[in-house]
């Protein structure tokens, strides 16, 4: 596969991001036959394949709408490389099936999980720091978003979902736990499980 030139990139870069994905392929394909009861296989040259795609989107579709801070490298904040993880991995499709219904059903589960691992290998944040940036960069997207050629209503709305519950949290936080906030602190974990 082709995906343009990825020489701007550091080989650092890209083979860590390589190690990490075998890594994650590992951990789904114990996790799915051992709790699943499903064996899963990897497609020949599949994490390449969501490697480079990955690469190629952010190079050409990400990195020019991120704005640098005083000169400096531009980088993407975890979100949007989890989100590219995700996006890339049901693109390329790297896991296979005997029952090829299941294949982007297992995709899906992987993308969302490696997603999850990339975060919390992260750790904690200042959930004020993080509700500013937020707000300034949804409104970069809207701005720079072309709604004649993508109208994403549904990862919008589970974005705005995901701000809502971070707004209750932080007002639970500021308050006393009165019984309404604990009932909202109790939706809030219900809201989070069930994702």
């Amino acid at each position: 596969m082709n995906y343009g030139d990825l020489s701007c990139l550091t080989i650092n870069k890209v083979s860590k991001r390589l190690e990490l994905l075998h890594k994650l392929v590992i951990g789904y394909k114990i996790r799915s036959e051992k709790f699943l009861n499903q064996k899963v296989f990897l497609r020949e040259n599949g994490i390449e394949d969501v490697s480079k795609f990955y690469w190629m989107v952010f190079d050409h579709s990400v990195k020019p709408y991120i704005k640098n801070k005083e000169g400096g490298q531009v980088r993407a904040n975890r979100y949007k490389i989890c989100s590219g993880l995700e996006l890339a991995i049901m693109r390329m499709l790297p896991l296979e099936h005997e029952d090829q219904k299941l294949i982007k059903k297992i995709n899906a589960d992987f993308a969302f999980i490696s997603a999850k691992e990339i975060l919390q290998s992260w750790g904690t944040y200042n959930i004020k720091i993080r509700l500013d940036d937020f707000n300034k960069e949804h409104l970069t997207w809207l701005e720079f978003i072309n709604s004649y050629k993508s109208f994403p209503i549904f990862s919008n709305a589970q974005t705005l979902r995901l701000y809502d519950v971070c707004v209750q949290i932080k007002k639970a936080a500021n308050q006393s736990l009165t019984d309404k906030s604990l009932e909202a602190l109790i939706e809030i974990e219900h809201l989070l499980d069930s994702r």
